[in-house]
């Protein structure tokens, strides 16, 4: 089961990114979009953590702002999750 919330990194060379999480933390990738070729999206399992990997050519490393937050909802028709987003728009 996918974490609830799952930080993800931006990256403009994935390969490097994952080498060094496998290297530093000994992470395990769970998953990969598109499962075959150049990927878009990594996912990797870091202990009991979650940390997504996405591909952006034009990422700047230096930036000061590059981990977004991944929300898995499930069900988007759900109506606990439609009162929930209701709340907050």
């Amino acid at each position: 089961m996918p974490a609830t919330v799952q930080p993800v990194m931006v990256t403009p060379s994935i390969p490097l990114l994952l080498a060094f999480y496998k290297a530093l933390f000994g992470a395990v990738e769970i998953s990969r979009v598109p499962e075959d070729g150049p990927a878009f999206f990594v996912g990797l399992q870091i202990g009991n953590a979650e940390l997504g990997v996405v591909a952006d050519g034009d990422a700047y490393i230096d930036a000061p702002q590059r981990i977004l937050l991944n929300a898995n909802v499930g069900d988007l028709g759900s109506g606990t999750w439609r009162t929930c987003l209701m709340k907050f728009l």
